[in-house]
């Protein structure tokens, strides 16, 4: 199965990176920057890294052929361009969009929400 992963580099998404890898599927990680990955998770054969952002007008290319999309990828701090509101809604409705302009079947979708009284950012309900 050839899958598109987001989040890839993250703590979620590199143990859902290496687990696709070993059970032989072929990965496309969706990356801020070229070689994020770590050596021992990559591998030539089965692996691409697609250097991008979630929230790109090209992202559709990067979905072609792929059987499923595994969104990972998420924010615990907006920092610049890179709001709450930008990454884990906006960039999900691209990516949905992305995944059904390409024909994929299966879409995992994975988020959180901080959860506290006194909340200190907007990631927190």
């Amino acid at each position: 199965m050839r899958v598109f992963l987001t989040g890839a580099s993250g703590f979620v998404g590199s143990h859902m990176l290496a687990r696709l890898l070993r059970d032989k599927h072929m990965v496309r990680g969706l990356v801020r920057r070229r070689g994020s990955l770590s050596p021992p998770q990559t591998s030539q054969q089965t692996l691409e890294e697609i250097e991008g952002d979630i929230n790109s007008v090209n992202l559709a290319s990067s979905l072609a052929d792929c059987d499923a999309v595994i969104n990972l990828v998420g924010i615990i701090y907006e920092r610049g361009t890179d709001t709450f509101e930008r990454v884990h809604h906006q960039g999900t409705i691209n990516l949905v969009a992305a995944a059904k302009q390409n024909g994929v079947k299966r879409f995992v979708q994975m988020s959180a929400l901080g959860a506290r009284p006194a909340k200190a950012t907007a990631y927190h309900v």
